[in-house]
């Protein structure tokens, strides 16, 4: 399905592309613009073609700008699901300290927060911990999602 909804897409671009030249072909059209003593003398045609280039242009810088960022924040998130994943295994297989350290560090991420809390609380009650438990649960209820109706 969305190799045809591609196909149809750049069918209608094309349509439109032809529609545009149809309709420019006749008379090109001149526009002129005058900016500081300097004069520039292009067709419509032209004009549009270089309108589009530069926009193109603009959205590419502007997405080599931001992959950077982009890669970084998709970093942060599968590193902060791999913190969830170690800490349930840890709490799994009976290692209820580093299971512990691994659900808090996994609740930093707002995603995973609810799940990670009472993941650490479990660790903290099978560790023997009643301050700990304590605590987690705390912090676990004040961040308890709203019930949906």
């Amino acid at each position: 399905m969305k190799v045809f909804r591609t196909l149809l897409w750049w069918l209608a671009l094309a349509a439109l592309g032809a529609l545009a030249w149809e309709l420019l072909s006749p008379d090109l059209g001149m526009i002129l613009v005058r900016w500081h003593g300097a004069t520039l003398t292009t067709t419509v045609a032209f004009f549009l073609f270089a309108w589009g280039l530069l926009w193109l242009g603009l959205w590419a810088i502007w997405w080599l700008v931001r992959m950077p960022f982009t890669a970084w924040q998709h970093l942060a998130q599968r590193e902060a699901r791999l913190r969830l994943v170690n800490g349930l295994s840890a709490l799994y297989e009976g290692n209820y300290a580093r299971a512990e350290t691994l659900l808090a560090k996994a609740a930093e991420d707002a995603e995973h927060r609810y799940v990670a809390l009472s993941a650490a609380h479990e660790a903290a009650v099978r560790r023997g911990d009643p301050d700990a438990a304590a605590r987690w649960l705390r912090e676990r209820e004040a961040t308890a999602p709203a019930p949906r109706p």
